[in-house]
């Protein structure tokens, strides 16, 4: 062994098994003491001999200095478990560079690359909002992408109208263009699906305020209480302008998700004009299904749901004011 038998060539001891002192022997080399049968190699030439023990070397923190062709030709002879039995030790290791034989080499400068969390998209509601008369209310939501990636959130918006009207004796049914035709208000009954957009800078700041609000205007055909709104003044009109006009249900559900675009994409690129439909108000938005979107994060979609119900045939001026409810997933 280096630095016990003192020799500059590769050593390999082989383990003193029955095979090794049939050996030693044969060959006139084995005295009956216990010993250890070597092999030497230089360069291509090889050679066997009987050593006695060390027990110096048993002692001894010095190792082998070996190869991995060294460490297969004593797999075959001392079997893998003598093997792993060194290794452990720390009898074996690398020629060259002091590490046991079965240890990894690690790369110089080369750290492993760390995991990236994949970007959340959430929602927070604000406490501002708004319920009036007759359908009326707001809601308004704030995007939050976390961790902060470049990016767009799309979103996917459903809305659905189940109105009826007074026609001076009895209740009808109204829908589409008759029903934006009777509401003097715009409510935009015609846009029942369409999709809308915010972008994402790589700090995770959200276009547009980062901001979505869900909301519609009542349901009346007044003209009074228009000029009040736009005057300024509380919408508190006679009875007579609010009762028997309409009843009804109103539902609005966003499903957004996140879509990390490491390049810079613009909205238009993907068919998205600011103020495309109109219920956007002034997001970049589009009627139809929007093609060539990038591969979206993998989680849930974020789904924020919104009705309103209202009725005009009580006399009591509270039982005319919206009635919402609001609920995610």
């Amino acid at each position: 062994m280096p630095g016990v038998l003192g020799r500059a060539a590769h050593i390999l001891p082989i383990c003193c098994d029955s095979r090794a002192t049939e050996g030693a022997v044969r060959s006139g080399q084995w005295s009956g003491r216990p010993g250890v049968w070597v092999r030497e190699r230089t360069g291509h030439a090889q050679a066997d001999s009987w050593r006695p023990p060390e027990s110096a070397a048993r002692r001894s923190t010095a190792a082998i200095a070996t190869d991995a062709a060294a460490v297969r030709d004593l797999q075959r002879v001392a079997g893998n478990r003598a093997v792993t039995a060194l290794v452990q030790r720390g009898k074996l290791v690398r020629k060259g560079s002091g590490r046991p034989a079965g240890a990894r080499q690690a790369v110089a400068g080369r750290k492993s690359p760390a995991r990236v969390a994949a970007p959340v998209l959430s929602d927070s509601l604000l406490p501002a909002r708004e319920e009036g008369y007759l359908g009326n209310f707001s809601r308004i939501r704030r995007w939050h992408v976390n961790p902060p990636q470049r990016g767009l959130i799309i979103q996917e918006v459903t809305r659905t109208f189940t109105v009826v009207y007074w026609q001076g004796d009895t209740w009808a049914s109204i829908s589409g263009n008759a029903l934006d035709e009777y509401a003097k208000h715009k409510i935009n009954a015609t846009e029942n699906r369409y999709w809308e957009l915010w972008t994402v800078d790589p700090t995770g700041e959200v276009g547009d305020g980062g901001l979505d609000a869900f909301g519609l205007a009542s349901v009346i055909p007044s003209a009074g209480l228009k000029a009040r709104l736009r005057a300024g003044l509380k919408p508190r009109p006679e009875a007579s302008s609010l009762q028997y006009t309409s009843c009804g249900s109103f539902v609005i559900r966003g499903r957004a998700r996140f879509f990390p675009t490491p390049a810079r994409l613009t909205p238009r690129a993907l068919g998205f004009r600011r103020s495309g439909v109109s219920s956007s108000n002034g997001l970049p938005s589009r009627m139809d299904d929007p093609a060539a979107i990038p591969a979206a994060a993998p989680r849930e979609a974020v789904t924020y749901t919104v009705t309103a119900h209202w009725t005009s045939a009580g006399e009591a001026e509270s039982s005319w004011y919206s009635r919402v409810s609001g609920r995610r997933a």
